[in-house]
């Protein structure tokens, strides 16, 4: 049995509160804000996890992808995850580009970050609806000793099924995934010694719940409880996303922005709502267990 993680992401000013308020021993940190040759480089981002992270803790470093649409150069991304102790290096991805361009990226230059001293972590991407394509990338990580985690990225399921509604995509594809493990019980075997990532979340109230209850989640995260309740958004149990407005409302994250210690309860109330989510599902599965 999986025990999922949350991994808050939280700007600067919020991260000595909220960085590790549900727990959790894994953090997603973000490459464009620790490399001081970025223009997105936050000098206290970078301070706060090279000076606060605590025995038995995992940092994975992030490649830049979903930020900038492109990856770091690898010698750049080991520089930078130097900087700050990471564990963990996300191999660079490419979204609507063929799938075997991510793999081949990979194949190239894993031996680049284990000689290092990092462990891999690989993200399937492929073209505009190419679900096999994404499927095959899934594949060739999953049966690779050298992928210590595979990336369930916020683009991938949205590119590779666009004729699913975003707000369900990401479940569709769990549920695909899901079966097609279960046809094969080496599949099964290689899929729970391996370590599951979801990054980001399109819809928490939509994808939560039923991809914790498939049991397809290792960590998991986002900066959505804490950005939401910095602008005075609570999420709304009785509202099918939990969103209380379209997120197409809300302005993109700002890592830079000053404290709103009005929305103190409110990210709590965000964050709390994640945490007992996660709670609530390793409950269920101890109790049908």
């Amino acid at each position: 049995m999986k025990q999922p993680q949350f991994c808050t992401i939280a700007p600067t000013a919020y991260l000595p509160q909220y960085a590790r308020f549900t727990g959790s021993p894994y953090h997603l940190i973000l490459a464009h804000l620790l490399d001081p040759a970025s223009k997105f480089y936050d000098a206290g981002y970078t301070e706060f996890y090279q000076s606060t992270k605590l025995p038995g803790e995992t940092y994975i470093m992030d490649n830049g992808c979903f930020e900038m649409l492109t990856p770091y150069s690898p010698d750049r991304l080991v520089e930078v995850g130097r900087s700050v102790n990471a564990d963990i290096l996300v191999l660079p991805d490419y979204p609507w580009k063929p799938w075997q361009q991510t793999r081949d990226a990979a194949i190239e230059l894993i031996p680049q970050f284990q000689e290092a001293g990092f462990r891999s972590f690989y993200v399937p991407q492929s073209e505009t609806g190419d679900w096999n394509g994404w499927m095959e990338s899934f594949e060739w990580a999953l049966f690779n000793p050298d992928i210590d985690v595979i990336g369930m990225s916020i683009l991938a399921h949205p590119i590779a099924l666009p004729h699913i509604p975003k707000g369900y995509v990401r479940v569709v594809a769990a549920d695909r995934v899901r079966t097609w493990l279960n046809a094969d019980p080496t599949r099964a075997a290689a899929f729970a010694e391996k370590h599951i990532h979801w990054l980001g979340m399109l819809s928490p109230g939509l994808e939560l719940p039923p991809l914790l209850a498939m049991e397809m989640v290792d960590t998991l995260d986002s900066s959505n409880p804490v950005w939401f309740g910095h602008c005075g958004l609570p999420y709304d149990m009785f509202t099918e996303s939990w969103i209380p407005v379209s997120k197409q409302y809300v302005p993109e994250v700002d890592f830079g922005v000053h404290e709103n210690k009005r929305a103190r309860d409110v990210i709590a109330h965000n964050l709390a709502m994640i945490g007992e989510t996660f709670r609530n599902a390793q409950l269920e599965k101890h109790n049908a267990g």
